[in-house]
Formats: structure tokens, sequence, C-alpha cells
């Protein structure tokens, strides 16, 4: 799911650096909400397949002395549909050259799930 919304984040970037050097905020705001509706789209439903059906993968896959970690399959699942209709925005910023942002909001991501993680 991924790979498709980040290949569509490449397909929309000539657009948002064209509209980014012609200062066309409506354009640019076209393809933001036009980006994020799609994406949502995608990952919406199959985030929720995997939160509802995620005990019975997990007792399926590890067995059932592993359900506690079903809220853990559920978070992931939500943190993905997050992440992915976020996708539009981070290519929205690197397009119109607020690299320094897209950068910060990358480490701050990277440092929480460090901090989730340990």
């Amino acid at each position: 799911m991924r790979t498709l919304s980040q290949a569509m984040g490449r397909f929309l970037f000539p657009s948002i650096v064209e509209g980014a050097t012609r200062d066309n905020a409506e354009r640019l705001q076209l393809v933001l909400v036009q980006g994020t509706r799609i994406s949502l789209a995608m990952v919406i439903p199959m985030a929720m397949i995997a939160a509802m059906l995620a005990d019975l993968v997990v007792a399926a896959w590890v067995g059932p002395r592993f359900e506690a970690s079903v809220v853990v399959v559920r978070l992931l699942a939500a943190v993905v549909a997050i992440r992915i209709g976020a996708n539009t925005s981070y290519a929205l910023l690197k397009g119109a050259g607020h690299h320094r942002f897209a950068a910060g909001t990358s480490v701050a991501v990277a440092v929480s799930n460090l901090a989730l993680s340990v």
C-alpha cells in the first residue's frame, strides 16, 4: 500500500513543482485535497479490515498466546493509514521547496518510532 502511495506522490510531484514555481496556490490546494482523498480511499478500507480481523490473523499466525498483540496490530493499522494519508502533503512540502519542514517532520517521526519501540 505504501509503495502505491509513494508512486502516486512521484506521479504528482511534477504537477506540485509546476504549481509552486508559478505560485498557483489553487492548483497546489487541488493536488493536496485530491491526492489525500485518493490515498485515504485506498488505505482506510484495508486498515479497517486489518484492524477488524486482527484477532483472527494473530491467532492463526502465532497462536492464541499472543492475543495481547492484537491491540498493537490495530494501532499499527491506524498509524499506517495516517502515514499514507500524509504522503501527499509530504510530497507537496518537498515540491514547494519546504525541505527543512519535511525533514523536521521525518526526524520527529523517527524519534517517536524509536521512543515507542524501546
